[in-house]
């Protein structure tokens, strides 16, 4: 894949550099930055960039292709005004959709202009969820777009936001029932969780697909308690957790929806033993949870491969998982890392059998994920942060319990850049009071990130690692996991 420098060049080749003369000996210290800047910014048509990818694109063009900056710089501006170059490479980041309809609901009567929505795509910006804090409880799915999300709200109902649309209550209630959404399709168009039934006071696991009715789905064994936690994109499988009638005891449950079949991990752990999931991939393949390893002794996540009728565990040192990524290949959480020890988030690669602990923020003791993108690059969780005041004696510490006086939010990225709080990443858009120190939900697309306990906003965050692979590094690397990042 060609980064943005490259595509640009190409783009101005096509306007006339056919005739052009290799230079010699170029190097970057012969760009007239300022002169190339300067040029770039004279037309009205031109929405600023920050200088740093100007000069990069100039320095790049310049170095790898031997043109002679003189002549490049009068062919930029023609390869610059080229729409179709500009959205060329901003529909290769996630969120183009998104900043494409703003864009033209901020400027309705202009034409089509990829270098503003490309703009939009560098710049976190953060929104205001049109609800009083006092009505949403907890946010616990996020689409893979980021623009559907579904939890629980006060008065023991689910909710649905949808972008475009609003928020949508559950007014489908008896008196004495309440609901909760605790999973989502990748789509948003299915959303799975668990409903109180007022005459039998059970607690009922259910699927519920567009604007149908809710599907409750059979207890096990007539247990008194399930719930669902997530679905895959066919609707058709749907992973959750049960008390099962004998024993009560909870165990890891597979609804097969269309034929009401159920399946549990007895056939591999015996029926005694206890077990929890917490999502499933997008096809339906693998589910992911903890449960004590009967080799180890020892609390650790495993796979669970339905195609292929196999389970595996992770091997970790006092795992468990809390997140798996859409597409299967890759599982987060937290377990002891024995070179550091300390109990750290981690990312899982299932089919290389590898894991990668994530560090901490600041030198702190302890890292956790919360939430995994679709294609498992991007992680957020949060983090003891070693700059603020911890004390080993405090309830806190022994609890593990996060506290904002102790804590802080990251978000973790491939290709080096590594752990990033997320206060910096946000740069001052939000009060200090309501900065997350826990509980993040992330879309699968990895460009937004709510509070798991609702705080009224969520954030598009672009995809820095995306950037970064198209040329452009504009965030400090924290190539040791436990250095101090800021």
């Amino acid at each position: 894949m060609k980064n943005l420098s490259r595509l640009l060049l190409l783009g101005a080749m096509s306007c006339g550099l056919n005739d052009v003369v290799l230079a010699t000996e170029v190097t970057d210290e012969g760009v007239n930055h300022q002169k190339f800047n300067n040029s770039l910014l004279s037309s009205e048509e031109n929405v600023a960039l920050p200088t740093e990818i100007i000069i990069h694109i100039a320095s790049f063009g310049r170095i790898r292709e031997g043109y002679s900056m003189e002549v490049v710089s009068k062919t930029w501006n023609k390869a610059f005004q080229q729409d179709a170059i500009w959205q060329h490479y901003a529909k290769r980041i996630p969120g183009y959709i998104r900043a494409q309809e703003e864009s033209q609901t901020e400027n309705p009567q202009s034409h089509a202009n990829s270098r503003r929505i490309l703009q939009k795509l560098l710049m976190p910006k953060v929104y205001k969820l049109p609800s009083e804090e006092d009505e949403i409880s907890h946010i616990n799915a996020i689409s893979e777009d980021g623009r559907t999300m579904t939890g629980n709200a006060f008065g023991r109902k689910l909710f649905v936001f949808k972008e475009k649309e609003g928020i949508d209550y559950d007014f489908t209630l008896n008196p004495g029932e309440g609901s909760a959404a605790l999973g989502m399709s990748t789509d948003g168009k299915a959303i799975v969780g668990f409903v109180k039934n007022s005459i039998n006071r059970n607690k009922e696991a259910f699927i519920k697909i567009g604007n149908a009715p809710k599907t409750i789905l059979a207890p096990l064994n007539g247990g008194r308690l399930s719930y669902a936690v997530g679905v895959s994109d066919d609707y058709k499988t749907v992973a959750g957790i049960a008390l099962e009638g004998f024993n009560q005891r909870p165990k890891a449950v597979v609804w097969k929806v269309d034929s009401g079949a159920q399946l549990t991990l007895d056939n591999f752990i015996g029926a005694d033993k206890r077990s929890q999931v917490i999502g499933i991939s997008k096809n339906g393949q693998f589910v992911a949870g903890t449960m004590l390893n009967p080799k180890t002794k020892k609390q650790d996540g495993f796979v669970w491969d339905l195609e292929n009728n196999l389970m595996s565990y992770l091997n970790t040192h006092k795992g468990s998982i809390s997140a798996i990524s859409a597409s299967g290949e890759k599982v987060a959480g937290v377990a002891r890392n024995l070179e550091t020890k300390r109990d750290e988030s981690f990312i899982y690669d299932i089919p290389n059998h590898q894991v990668q602990f994530l560090g901490t923020l600041n030198d702190g003791h302890h890292s956790e994920v919360t939430g995994l993108s679709a294609d498992g690059k991007v992680a957020v969780g949060y983090s003891f942060d070693g700059s603020k005041k911890q004390e080993e004696d405090t309830i806190e510490h022994i609890t593990e319990d996060p506290t904002p006086d102790t804590h802080a939010s990251f978000i973790y990225y491939g290709n080096g850049i590594g752990m990033q709080p997320v206060e910096k990443l946000l740069n001052g858009q939000l009060l200090e009071e309501k900065y997350p120190f826990a509980h993040l939900k992330v879309s699968g697309n990895g460009t937004i990130i709510t509070h798991g306990e609702f705080l009224g906003w969520y954030a598009y965050i672009p995809r820095y690692d995306i950037l970064e692979e198209q040329g452009f590094r504009l965030l400090e690397h924290n190539a040791h996991p436990n250095n101090q990042v800021g």
